[in-house]
């Protein structure tokens, strides 16, 4: 998917092309996820606050949640929600382009704790 065909891909990259020549303002992903939600979410009412104070970002999964078991929200599975010929676009990737660089690393991080955790599956069974 290229991030530029969506609308979210094309304001990132005008925010990109606004800090040419400069250091990108985003050196961690959780510093883009943050302020997008304060738009999103009603700040300002005493509920929305709550929410925003609960709100927690992390790049990958961190140590204390990667041994909790996972679960599956049917309901939130890009195949169910999606309707076919919609577009779309990952954070991960949309972050690499506009200035992030530990896409890669994270892809790393990501191989490896699936490795992980198959082996710890496989000794369960």
């Amino acid at each position: 998917m290229i991030p530029h065909k969506t609308k979210h891909g094309a304001a990132a990259l005008a925010r990109l092309k606004a800090y040419e020549g400069i250091p990108p303002p985003y050196d961690k992903i959780k510093r883009m996820v943050i302020p997008d939600a304060l738009k999103m979410i009603p700040h300002k009412t005493k509920h929305g606050a709550a929410a925003l104070a609960r709100l927690k970002a992390y790049e990958g999964i961190p140590p204390p949640y990667d041994k909790i078991k996972r679960m599956v929200i049917p309901d939130a599975l890009k195949a169910l929600r999606l309707q076919k010929g919609h577009k779309y676009c990952l954070l991960g990737k949309l972050s690499s382009e506009v200035g992030w660089n530990h896409y890669d690393t994270i892809k790393e991080l990501e191989k490896k704790r699936k490795e992980r955790a198959h082996v710890t599956y496989e000794r369960k069974k």
